[in-house]
């Protein structure tokens, strides 16, 4: 044990002295501000997590960016080819046949299959949960394998979905997982195992080595079809918690890429010769939770509404309270605008543009909570109800000056119609697990838009289905539209997610503040790099290195 730390720490001491000495080096350090929680893509929740894993392991398809249509096209990756049958109730693949895991054993179809199955399995709690309702399943949302899943041959299978689900390749855009390694464990155990040391991938990319808040690196997977010669061989994720250390890390080539860039930086970023900037538009937004239920209760599986958020006219309220357009245009600037609902412009055709944000009016903020019943009646200068007195604590991830910025503007905002606001800053590992629990009261995040788009894994009624829905709202009226969306064809969809988002927009169980323009800037070292509403990170092994610079 003594020798491999020595080893690790050896290797690290290595990596930062080569960075910090400018030597040119054949691989890339891509600085990211947490560290991440896993690398099993039952789990992967985060943007970091996702990055990573998806060098990790293949899809069935390769997903791009159609910025003309505002959609996501897809391509080939694990499946050569497919076709989809009459009426688009059933999909046929097939698959390549030069794809192994790591450990020597080939990708087949039986792993696409399992890999469903265990994304479905309510036991395994996978972050996909609740993805298939187009599929045939049981009552609990598991697939049915039986009559989803048929064999065609050795690298073909047939898909079949429900008469009238309208199914399109999102269906079947998820990471394969190996069978061999998951079935060794009972279903209920896999959210409690760790696979650190020992998961089998097949991506183009691998596991070497992960430092707890220090750097995940992976290697190349030798042999993997998505790899030519001059593929990037080593890719580091480097933990930098530290905004302006990272900041200083790229400018002096220690680390090739970062994204997340203040407006106020970018400037002096595009000054430097070694360094492309580039805004990337549509698809982030900063937003404040307001649980809708009482952590308390949920304890013990009671849904009673949250004593101060269980209100609509008071989300509304606190919405207007909150002066949103200082960060756009004081923080933001040009690289961001205020949001209204959890869908953006660039989706073309789903974006109800008739919707417009609520503005900042404090006043219009004391009337309505007057109207609900909130006011100083001890004239201590926080507003009370039924004996409560306005006060909470908003809890916030670490790391992130945005975020620090507008809760400590909000906070006065809030503080100025009566209402107590705390901040408690929390590790990300924590961070996440409370909102899984539902035990913050309220919260400051970023969501991004999932590609493509679906909204009825955060906003859908029944929690047990939706474990995304970190507020807890619950609606009927939406739940019904989110089933109509399963037999929609293109031009009933967008009706839909237009009634969706005014519903939402009506009953704020979110404060949405702002898009943001993620503004990422990479050495120009790095070849072939494409970012757009995906991402900056995404097709890595597409990479290559200019070893001039």
């Amino acid at each position: 044990m003594k020798k491999k730390f020595i080893t690790t720490s050896l290797f690290i001491l290595f990596l930062f002295i080569s960075c910090s000495n400018k030597e040119k080096k054949d691989f890339v350090v891509i600085g990211i501000p947490n560290d991440i929680e896993t690398i099993n893509p039952l789990y992967s929740f985060s943007v970091e997590e996702g990055n990573i894993t998806e060098l990790m392991f293949l899809s069935l398809l390769e997903s791009n960016w159609d910025s003309v249509k505002g959609e996501i096209e897809y391509r080939p990756m694990l499946a050569k080819s497919w076709e989809w049958g009459s009426g688009n109730e059933s999909l046929i693949i097939e698959l390549r046949d030069d794809v192994y895991w790591t450990d020597g054993t080939k990708c087949t179809i039986e792993d696409v299959i399992f890999s469903f199955d265990i994304y479905s399995d309510p036991k395994v709690k996978s972050r996909a949960f609740g993805y298939f309702d187009k599929f045939y399943t049981d009552e609990n949302g598991r697939i049915n394998l039986t009559k989803t899943f048929e064999k065609l041959g050795n690298n073909k299978l047939k898909i079949n979905f429900k008469k009238n689900s309208n199914p399109d390749l999102l269906e079947i855009d998820h990471p394969i997982l190996p069978k061999h390694f998951f079935e060794k464990y009972k279903r209920e155990e896999i959210p409690t195992i760790n696979v650190t040391e020992s998961l089998i991938t097949n991506g183009p990319y691998k596991l070497e080595r992960w430092e707890r808040e220090q750097l995940v690196v992976l290697t190349k997977n030798e042999g993997s079809f998505l790899l030519s010669k001059s593929s990037i061989p080593k890719i580091v994720f480097k933990i930098i918690p530290e905004y302006q250390m990272r900041l200083n890390q790229l400018t002096h080539s220690e680390i090739d890429l970062m994204e997340d860039i203040k407006t106020d930086d970018m400037e002096g970023l595009k000054g430097n010769e070694k360094l492309k900037v580039v805004p990337i538009s549509g698809r982030d937004f900063d937003y404040i939770g307001w649980n809708n239920i009482s952590p308390e209760h949920y304890k013990n599986s009671e849904i009673i509404p949250h004593r101060l958020f269980g209100s609509a006219k008071v989300r509304r309220a606190l919405t207007h309270a909150l002066n949103r357009s200082v960060v756009t245009e004081d923080y933001l600037s040009s690289y961001g605008q205020l949001a209204s609902t959890p869908l953006s412009p660039i989706f073309t055709s789903l974006y109800n543009s008739t919707i417009t944000p609520l503005s900042y009016n404090p006043n219009l903020a004391v009337e309505i909570l007057l109207e609900d019943g909130w006011s100083d009646s001890n004239y201590n200068g926080t507003i009370d109800k039924n004996g409560i007195e306005f006060e909470f604590t908003l809890h916030i991830p670490s790391g992130n000056p945005r975020r620090e910025f507008a809760a400590s503007l909000f906070q006065n905002n809030l503080k100025a119609i009566g209402i107590d606001m705390r901040i408690e800053l929390n590790e990300l590992g924590i961070f996440i697990d409370n909102l899984f629990s539902k035990q913050f009261d309220a919260w400051m995040a970023a969501w991004v838009v999932p590609i493509p788009v679906n909204l009825n894994i955060s906003w859908y009624s029944d929690l047990s289905q939706t474990p995304l829905n970190f507020p807890s709202y619950q609606n009927k009226e939406l739940d019904k539209l989110f089933n109509r969306l399963s037999s929609a064809d293109k031009i009933k969809e967008a009706e839909i997610y237009s009634e969706i988002q005014k519903i939402l927009y009506n009953d704020k169980p979110y404060t949405f503040l702002y898009w943001i323009d993620n503004i990422a800037c990479y050495n120009n070292r790095i070849k072939n790099i494409e970012i757009d509403p995906l991402g900056a990170i995404k097709h890595s092994w597409k990479w290559t290195i200019n070893s001039t610079l």
